[in-house]
């Protein structure tokens, strides 16, 4: 080990080595001023080095570093010149919280020892210190006082908000470096970024014409700035494209995709912190209590020009508060947790939402946390990732979400090379959110919902119409019109996801959801009461008991991937997904149909024989499997016997914890604290995966693998945005994760950084 350090000169000992005996700080000095950050003309020595053998090493400094000093600076001088004033620093790495520092005027080598001296003590005083590697920096030290072409000044590379890079006119104007002046900073700042891959602060100095370094920091930047600077720094080879995706945290991107509130505008706002954050994001408007009363008066907003912004606040939301919640700027509801119906639907219409257990509902008015808010008054929403969530009583105002199209995909493309094997796909059911999932590079759709294709108004009314009507004649033109309808909204999906998978579930929503009007038919009340509807007539049980509505899915599926693969020339993969079975045999008589007393059905293998020969043609032009999805206990037990029928499974995770925990997901919010508290579970289980859920996705997965080891397997539930549950899914081999359209770049990132830790290992 040497007893002096010349900065800037090139070092032999590996970084490890120095950082042993310099601390990270004096090694980091080194190594950038051999890459040519330009700064002051100094060297450093080991504090241990001092400690060991003081007057030993002092003498080296005197004889062989100020000499180097002097020669640095006055490299052609011959003059008998004063010798140079010197700073000299302490360089701790974790104890001493301020370096202490000192000036050393010149012709005083007393001086310079006692304050060496100084810094050793200093070091010494600490029992901690002595275990941590330290270093002594002595550096020139140009005096603006004495020398009036010495001035000072600040450089920042980059504009703090964008990234992108800045040019003179952001200099101190009182200090102009010339444009070679300019050339060196920029030089310097690339070396600092691509070191500490972050926007730095140049301090610097002028002193007879050269630019000196005097020290650095970090700057403050926004994440668009710092995804720009990675961005620039991977294309220009300054970093690996590992380095590159795992320098910004998945946390950090979501704040790209979030509007906020302005800060200004909520200084004198009355606010609420708390509560639970269902979807991110920020939103203001007059609050109602009822999805009727907020549709009126958005429409009456609209139709007289007025301002339409409305919150939907309400105790929890249902399939039938589908509309206002897209009309709205957010929803709050007092029940539920991350998983519920409102935040649910709220991600995929990319709304915020949050869930506060503690609102008291009156008939007019509601009160928080003592806050009585009358219905009409304005409110404000803002769930920022990362932050507690705040509800401000006003109107404030809302900051855009904002990212650079091209760094953002530039980052994704990469961070899809190394998701595999596990790729990141999109539950999307409408037209506008696969092309969201297909800007936010998705590799396909894991999961459309028939059902939410099913919520709109009219076509609604139709299939009201279908499951209460008993003539046969009526029932074949209404499911002719339904077949139309999704049949249209499939080939627009086919249009859009060219040549990627597009999974499509068949409905599995409870029946009662289609009728929740309090106006229900009582012929349909009488026929399905169900006392535990979500434990009822659904999901295949539904396509059992009703095997017209799963015939016709599938005949739109089929229309739309044909005339899309034939007329079209584009490439299709459809996936047809069979929810909420229990059993093989379920699939089965799905598949190949059944005769019963009450009607008889050829299952889905018949309408693909009768949709082949309506085309001309003898077997599909292109590969249609048939899988089921994995949201009971028991399917997950009997995957081995599943698979001989079904050719993918995909796991529901929502519905697959709740009936293995024995937990609703729309009641457990108030619960959640209470069992952290306790540590009776550590988080939310609808967040994440509880272990007993692990156990048995673990047996599917092995167990239908067995028996079919080309089982593709896929994961569709709201955990899988968890970096845990991302990582079960990377280490267990599931084939793809799919999660809301707007959480897809997040889940692409966090999968790559997981599969190139696994890589690594």
């Amino acid at each position: 080990m040497n007893d002096l350090f010349p900065i800037g000169q090139p070092v032999s000992e590996p970084e490890t080595v120095l950082t042993q005996h310099l601390g990270s700080q004096g090694a980091t000095i080194l190594k950038l001023a051999e890459r040519g950050v330009d700064y002051l003309p100094g060297f450093l020595v080991a504090i241990s080095n001092l400690y060991e053998d003081f007057e030993k090493v002092v003498s080296i400094i005197l004889e062989q570093g100020l000499p180097g000093i002097e020669k640095s600076v006055r490299p052609n001088s011959t003059e008998n010149r004063p010798p140079l004033d010197l700073l000299i620093s302490l360089l701790p790495d974790v104890a001493i919280e301020a370096n202490p520092e000192e000036v050393i005027p010149g012709e005083i080598p007393a001086r310079l020892r006692k304050g060496i001296r100084g810094l050793v003590d200093t070091y010494r005083s600490d029992l901690l210190n002595q275990a941590l590697p330290a270093a002594v920096l002595i550096q020139y030290l140009p005096d603006s006082h004495k020398n009036k072409s010495c001035t000072t000044g600040c450089f920042l590379n980059r504009d703090p908000l964008s990234g992108k890079l800045l040019l003179s006119e952001q200099l101190d104007p009182h200090c102009d470096p010339g444009a070679d002046g300019i050339t060196r900073l920029q030089e310097s700042a690339a070396i600092l970024e691509s070191w500490y891959l972050d926007i730095r602060q140049i301090d610097f100095i002028i002193d007879g014409g050269r630019i000196w370094v005097t020290g650095q920091s970090a700057g403050s930047m926004s994440v668009q700035a710092r995804l720009k600077l990675l961005t620039d720094l991977f294309n220009q080879g300054g970093i690996s494209d590992k380095t590159y995706i795992n320098t910004l945290s998945p946390e950090a991107l979501s704040t790209l995709f979030y509007p906020r509130t302005d800060p200004a505008a909520t200084a004198d706002l009355k606010s609420i912190k708390g509560g639970v954050a269902g979807s991110p994001g920020a939103g203001t408007g007059k609050v109602y209590f009822s999805p009727e009363k907020l549709k009126a008066a958005y429409w009456q907003a609209k139709s007289e020009n007025k301002d339409p912004n409305l919150i939907l606040l309400k105790e929890s939301t249902h399939a039938d508060d589908l509309e206002a919640i897209r009309l709205s700027q957010g929803v709050i509801t007092s029940r539920g947790g991350y998983t519920s119906h409102a935040p649910i639907v709220a991600r995929h219409l990319g709304k915020p939402s949050l869930i506060y257990h503690g609102v008291e509902h009156f008939e007019n008015h509601i009160n928080i946390e003592g806050q009585l808010i009358q219905e009409g008054q304005n409110l404000t929403i803002d769930i920022q990732p990362g932050a507690p969530p705040i509800l401000f009583i006003g109107t404030a105002d809302i900051q855009s979400a904002s990212h650079d199209s091209t760094d953002l995909n530039t980052l994704l493309e990469q961070s899809r090379l190394h998701c595999h094997p596990t790729q990141v796909r999109a539950n999307a059911d409408t037209a506008q959110e696969a092309r969201l999932a297909l800007q936010y590079r998705a590799s396909g759709i894991g999961l459309c919902r028939t059902e939410h294709l099913l919520m709109d108004d009219e076509i609604l009314e139709t299939l009201q119409s279908l499951i209460i009507n008993e003539d046969a004649q009526q029932k074949s033109l209404l499911l002719s019109k339904l077949d139309t309808f999704l049949s249209n909204a499939f080939l627009e999906l086919f249009r859009i996801m060219d040549g990627q998978p597009l999974a499509i579930r068949l409905l599995d929503a409870p029946l009662h959801e289609f009728f929740v009007n309090p106006a229900m038919p009582k012929l349909f009340k009488n026929r399905l009461k169900q006392v535990n509807p979500m434990l009822g007539l659904r999901g295949c049980r539904l396509g059992i008991s009703m095997p017209e509505l799963y015939d016709m899915q599938v005949h739109a599926i089929l229309t739309a991937a044909l005339e899309a693969h034939l007329k079209e020339k584009i490439s299709v993969h459809p996936d047809i997904l069979i929810p909420f079975a229990i059993s093989h045999r379920e699939i089965s008589v799905i598949k190949k149909g059944e005769a019963m007393a009450e009607h008889a059905s050829g299952g889905i293998e018949s309408v693909i024989r009768e949709a082949v020969k309506s085309a001309g043609l003898e077997t599909l032009p292109f590969e249609l499997r048939i899988g089921a999805v994995i949201e009971t206990p028991a399917a997950a037990l009997s995957t081995a016997a599943m698979v001989h029928q079904a050719e993918i499974i995909s796991f529901g995770t929502n519905d697959l914890t709740q009936l293995t925990l024995g937990l609703s997901r729309d009641d457990i919010g108030s619960m959640v604290q209470t069992y952290e508290e306790l540590n009776i579970w550590e988080e939310d289980p609808f967040q994440s995966l509880a272990e007993p859920v692990k156990h048995l996705i673990e047996h599917s997965v092995r167990s239908g693998k067995a028996v079919r080891p080309d089982l593709e397997i896929g994961m569709c539930g709201e955990a899988g945005t968890s970096r845990e549950v991302i990582r079960f899914a990377v280490q267990l081999g599931i084939d793809y994760i799919s999660c809301a359209a707007r959480s897809v770049p997040m889940v692409i990132l966090a999968a790559a950084q997981i599969q190139i830790r696994e890589q690594d290992r």
